[in-house]
């Protein structure tokens, strides 16, 4: 899959089927704890199909091997729990800029006190706390699974909260894709203990947010881009610089006269077709 950078790819990725590929599937085992490109791009489908309404939700994951267990879709937030032969994946969908729910969730900033310890960003912790219980209820019955926690943008942040609130279960694992910061330094050590592999796609700007003044990113950061390799914690000049790069090789394309298009490198990064397609790119 190609870079996509029309509007349409940012704000409505429910038009685009997850899963596309020119032949089979990538071959992935997600009992282990290990992330290669093909567990990564898996996993950034199925943070994809959050975005899916349920009747596409359930066709899609039927095509992969998958069943739908139970979908949540309460006070604007959504995501569902699927099973695969031997694994359980708990995904959350991302913002949706006409969703009301979402935009306040998003910019709720104040850290709260968070009762497994540290403080989290208030919005993202009322926004699982709707549909948390419903959630909890069915990974009850799967605890002899690993369970991976995924989605993009918003539903990153809500994948991390979720991971947190589980302190201690050995079988969890989250993997995100365009994560905001969550939390401060005491709530990402909650999850010193949990695989945690953060996506992050050139430039995307929803990753340098909320400011790192009194925010922290969780897990190892794994750096993606439209036309490098997968780097595993890069250093912070090597990220300034194909961030540099990269907006100005956007601008030269003049964005601005070309109907359709997104006009900012940084948020063309953010779509999750466009994850998908960085990963992809390494299999």
């Amino acid at each position: 899959m190609l870079f996509n950078y029309t509007r349409e790819a940012l704000y409505h990725p429910e038009r685009f089927r997850p899963f596309r590929v020119n032949g089979e599937l990538p071959i992935c085992d997600l009992t282990t704890v290990d992330v290669t490109a093909a567990e990564a791009w898996h996993l950034c489908n199925f943070a994809h199909s959050a975005y899916l309404d349920s009747e596409s939700l359930a066709d899609v994951l039927k095509s992969v091997g998958v069943e739908l267990l139970k979908t949540v879709d309460r006070g604007g937030t959504q995501g569902f729990v699927a099973r695969g032969a031997d694994y359980v994946v708990v995904s959350f969908r991302g913002t949706q800029p006409d969703e009301h729910a979402d935009i306040k969730a998003d910019v709720n900033l104040p850290l709260v006190d968070f009762p497994a310890g540290g403080r989290v960003h208030r919005g993202f912790e009322a926004a699982l706390k709707i549909v948390w219980a419903d959630i909890e209820g069915v990974l009850k019955g799967l605890s002899d699974l690993p369970v991976w926690f995924t989605g993009h943008s918003l539903g990153a942040a809500l994948a991390t909260v979720a991971v947190a609130q589980r302190t201690g279960m050995k079988s969890d694992r989250l993997v995100t894709f365009g994560s905001p910061r969550v939390g401060n330094q005491a709530f990402v050590d909650l999850l010193a203990n949990v695989p945690t592999f953060r996506y992050v796609d050139g430039a995307d700007l929803v990753t340098m947010l909320p400011p790192e003044v009194l925010y922290r990113h969780t897990g190892t950061m794994v750096f993606v881009s439209e036309t490098e390799p997968a780097v595993v914690n890069p250093s912070a000049p090597f990220v300034r610089k194909y961030r540099f790069k990269s907006i100005v090789r956007y601008w030269l394309r003049f964005p601005i006269f070309r109907r359709g298009e997104v006009k900012m490198r940084s948020l063309v990064d953010h779509a999750v077709v466009n994850y998908t397609a960085a990963i992809g790119k390494d299999l």
